[in-house]
């Protein structure tokens, strides 16, 4: 019995003093198997085969089901990383009643070393999210920018804007067109007076439609070329800007030179 007793010491984990007395009510072949199945996980251990060592003190503790095997148990999973494995088994060690009390102290501090460990992790862990989750919405940021370069510029407004100003030169065109029929019409002697002030009514009104959607033309002309400008421009250095007043409306366009 002091055989396994020594292989734990020299483990530098902590067996109890109950431990002979646990093994001297064992069944021999049971206590004989177990001292076998610690002499490897010592041996495992030194090696560095932590998963070995773990298999072989599990088995020692399921023939010899002394707390300081679960003690020991734990510190190899907290030097594995397994953090909570480690605390599993330090939570059953000291929660046995054989156990130890000064190493259940120990065993305590253990616990609240691993919980802090944890902690640091789980805010590694969010940390690391967050860098990824920014690096990705970099990544779509770049790419959107790479696509819009690639298919130019967005330049649908300048064109609907130059669009309705040229079909407003359009509808222009047509009514002075009916303007200078109607004061045809009102020069002609073949029509009875009441009919030629009617046409000159309808002429000066349908001319001053024509100059206003002439008007309108114009300037849906201008914004659009503007707009078509400044599509590309930084807004420091071209600008535009509308021009609307009592007898009249336009666009301003600005330029600014360093």
């Amino acid at each position: 019995m002091r055989q396994i007793l020594t292989i734990l010491i020299a483990l530098a984990l902590v067996l109890p003093l109950g431990a002979r007395e646990a093994l001297g009510q064992a069944d021999k072949a049971a206590a004989v198997k177990a001292e076998e199945h610690s002499r490897l996980g010592v041996e495992h251990y030194q090696a560095g085969r932590f998963p070995d060592a773990i298999r072989e003190m599990l088995a020692a503790y399921q023939l010899v089901p002394d707390p300081g095997l679960l003690y020991n148990i734990a510190r190899i999973y907290q030097k594995m990383g397994e953090r909570q494995l480690a605390l599993d088994f330090f939570s059953r060690f000291v929660k046995a009643e054989d156990a130890d009390p000064g190493q259940v102290q120990k065993a305590l501090g253990h616990i609240q070393e691993v919980r802090d460990q944890v902690q640091k992790d789980e805010q590694a862990a969010l940390d690391l999210q967050r860098e990824e989750r920014l690096e990705r919405e970099e990544e779509e940021r770049r790419r959107r920018e790479e696509e819009r370069l690639m298919q130019g510029p967005d330049r649908t407004l300048a064109y609907t804007v130059g669009g309705l100003g040229a079909v407003a030169l359009v509808a222009g065109g047509v009514l002075g067109g009916l303007a200078i029929s109607a004061s045809a019409d009102v020069s002609n002697e073949n029509i009875v007076y009441a009919d030629r002030l009617q046409a000159r009514d309808r002429g000066e009104t349908l001319a001053l439609l024509g100059d206003l959607a002439v008007g309108i033309g114009l300037a849906g002309l201008g914004a659009g070329a503007a707009l078509y400008l400044l599509t590309d421009a930084p807004p420091e250095i071209l600008s535009a800007s509308p021009l609307i007043g009592p007898d009249h409306v336009g666009l301003g366009v600005s330029l600014r030179f360093e």
